[in-house]
């Protein structure tokens, strides 16, 4: 079974941190909108192209922490979301969960600074917030 709330993946391996440390991050980029046709690449400000980077960025160090953290990016939404309009806003939500509260929140910080920075470089607006946050004594206690 894939993805149950269990947390069976694939050729049933059970993964331990599902039940423990949880943190939603709301993640919201801006850009510029722009025409697909008309707007040069080194004059674009593509809200999903820096998303994209920022999601990149979460996988890449939840897979360096060799298993003590997951993070997954599940909902992703983009305005003006047409095929020929450079995006001008992308909204993601990435769930972080670790077996300890220091864990999460170490990692969660780090991902704060690393998409600061995609954002700086890009000169892309980024904003994140917390919306849920669930700690490993509460959740070890369900």
């Amino acid at each position: 079974a894939f993805g149950s709330a269990e947390g069976t993946l694939w050729e049933g391996t059970v993964c331990d941190i599902v039940p423990e440390s949880a943190d939603r991050l709301d993640v919201e980029v801006r850009g510029e909108a722009g025409h697909a046709g008309t707007v040069p690449m080194d004059l674009r400000h593509d809200a999903l192209a820096g998303a994209s980077e920022m999601i990149a960025l979460a996988e890449k160090m939840a897979r360096e922490r060799k298993g003590d953290v997951v993070a997954t990016v599940g909902k992703l939404s983009l305005e003006p979301n047409a095929s020929n309009v450079i995006p001008s806003l992308v909204k993601f939500t990435l769930d972080l969960r670790a077996a300890e509260d220091a864990v999460r929140k170490a990692f969660a910080e780090s991902f704060r600074s690393g998409i600061e920075a995609i954002a700086s470089r890009r000169r892309d607006p980024v904003r994140v917030w917390s919306l849920q946050e669930i700690h490993a004594s509460k959740a070890a206690a369900k």
